[in-house]
């Protein structure tokens, strides 16, 4: 009982602190304070609110839920997930609103679920690589040429291989099941392999708008196995033909008129990769070295697949991205030694910070793949100074700079099944600090000047925290390698309140 009512007094000193520290501004009192990435890459500051929860209820670790979340609802933020539809679910942990009128908005460039539609005019929401539901341009991107994921206009296409070995750019659905007219919206992992799409794209339709379905990657395609429609879109692509012979070949689309023509298929020919048995042998792709011409690019094997040559395998501890390098570039993104750490889960301890040393711990890492996210584990500690505190926590990128394509969530407390809320994600730099004083509400606050016995007593504030490194939403990406540098003794005033402002962490030792 005790516990409880010291909970609800803190919890209200904290709302009253954070309104206050709305007002006073930039003086002199400790609070915690993070910037996020805007549209233009610059820093613009979070707000702050309530209390906040999970959109979905799920587990905060990043990774798709398949059980609906329970809870909240705009008119009444914080207190859980939205209802658990797939469209939370299937985009796995998005963070949930803190306070304010229908709560806050979620990271740059995500769909707000809370909203009806969730993007602005002009654009969908489609489930990108990591993860998330981002908003994207409506550009008639359906159907459009392409040989990989990356030839695609939009976060969230796919580059898929109809029946009749065409590829063209498949426009993500995975949201709510709605595609162009002309097209279904199937489960992606069947789509070309059952031979039934349409009965692929009722089950996955039925799967994107109902509760709990899980994280289906759904695409919109031509329905009965067909090509998508030959128009100057399409000018130039090819599909598989078949002669009277039973002789494979390909056609090629004529935009201008709208025809499949010139169909290859007669007499058998030598194998070629391309997706038809040229021999008449009643295997397609089946002939020896049919990618000689692409020599040995470098940590990789070459192949013929699905009637194109590329790269079927890297070796060990090197990826193939970003997806739009040529075939020849091979796979030279290194992966990480701390690989896997993709979830809060598997998050990799990195080392510690104390406010008695100045030393800061600076953290190196690439993302190798497009849905790479990679998890640490901090340290920080809150060293006895006696009469005064210099605990400030500073999270920052060093490089690459300018950084327009990474950003960082940040749980203190290290827990995982709480994630991080609206107001600790998509940050580019974070602070949390005590090393500062004030007065707030009659009480002294800040711990420049403190003692064991005194008003304003020294911590401590020790506390694991999880950061995980994400690339901003929609950005297909580089290897390129990222640097965080964390400290514990932050500049004297690079904050302006304590953590008793911040509802991310209950921590009994702030007013």
């Amino acid at each position: 009982m005790v516990s409880a009512l010291l909970r609800r007094f803190l919890g209200s000193r904290r709302a009253a602190l954070g309104s206050l520290c709305a007002l006073v501004g930039a003086q002199a009192l400790s609070c915690a304070t993070s910037s996020s990435l805007d549209s233009d890459g610059a820093g613009a500051a979070s707000a702050t609110g309530g209390t906040g929860g999970l959109r979905d209820g799920g587990t905060g670790d990043g990774s798709p839920d398949s059980s609906a979340g329970a809870g909240g609802t705009a008119a009444s933020p914080g207190a859980g997930g939205t209802g658990g539809t797939a469209a939370s679910d299937a985009g796995g942990d998005a963070a949930g609103g803190m306070g304010g009128a229908g709560g806050a908005p979620p990271p740059l460039g995500e769909c707000d679920l809370r909203a009806i539609p969730p993007c602005p005019s002009g654009e969908y929401c489609s489930l990108d690589p990591t993860g998330r539901f981002v908003c994207v341009p409506e550009n008639d991107n359906q159907c459009t040429l392409c040989t990989l994921d990356g030839d695609c206009p939009n976060a969230g296409d796919t580059c898929a291989v109809s029946p009749n070995v065409d590829r063209f750019c498949a426009r993500d659905c995975s949201f709510d099941g709605a595609c162009p007219t002309g097209t279904i919206c199937v489960d992606s992992a069947t789509y070309g392999v059952t031979g039934s799409p349409g009965a692929a794209g009722a089950a996955g339709a039925a799967g994107a708008a109902g509760a709990g379905s899980g994280s289906l990657k759904m695409i919109c395609v031509p329905p009965n196995d067909e090509s998508c429609v030959c128009d100057p879109k399409r000018e130039g692509a090819a599909r598989r033909c078949v002669a009277g012979n039973m002789c494979e070949g390909t056609e090629t689309c004529n935009g201008a008129t709208g025809a499949w023509e010139n169909c290859t298929a007669g007499a058998p020919m030598a194998e070629v990769c391309d997706g038809v048995d040229n021999d008449c042998n009643g295997q397609a792709d089946d002939g020896s070295n049919l990618c000689a011409s692409l020599g040995m690019p470098a940590n990789a094997t070459v192949g013929c697949n699905q009637g194109v040559c590329g790269i079927t395998a890297c070796d060990p501890g090197w990826t193939n991205f970003p997806s739009t390098l040529p075939p020849s570039a091979g796979c030279p993104c290194r992966e990480d030694a701390t690989e896997p750490n993709e979830t809060c889960m598997d998050a990799k301890p990195v080392g510690a910070v104390a406010d008695n040393v100045g030393m800061p711990l600076v953290i190196s890492g690439r993302l190798s793949s497009a849905s790479d996210v990679d998890w640490y584990i901090i340290d920080t500690q809150d060293v006895d100074e006696m009469t005064t505190n210099s605990y400030h926590i500073s999270i920052q990128f060093a490089a690459p700079m300018p950084n327009d394509e990474y950003t960082f969530d940040v749980i203190r407390g290290a827990d995982c099944a709480a994630g991080a809320d609206a107001n600790h994600s998509a940050l580019i730099d974070y602070d949390w600090c005590v090393n500062g004083t004030g007065m707030a509400g009659g009480m002294a606050i800040g711990e420049e000047t403190c003692s064991a016995t005194g008003p304003v007593q020294c911590g401590p504030h020790t506390a694991l925290y999880v950061v995980a490194v994400r690339r901003r939403p929609g950005l297909e990406g580089t290897c390129s390698q990222y640097q965080l540098v964390v400290t514990a003794q932050g500049m004297p005033g690079d904050c302006d309140m304590t953590a008793a402002c911040d509802p991310q962490v209950q921590d009994p030792l702030i007013p």
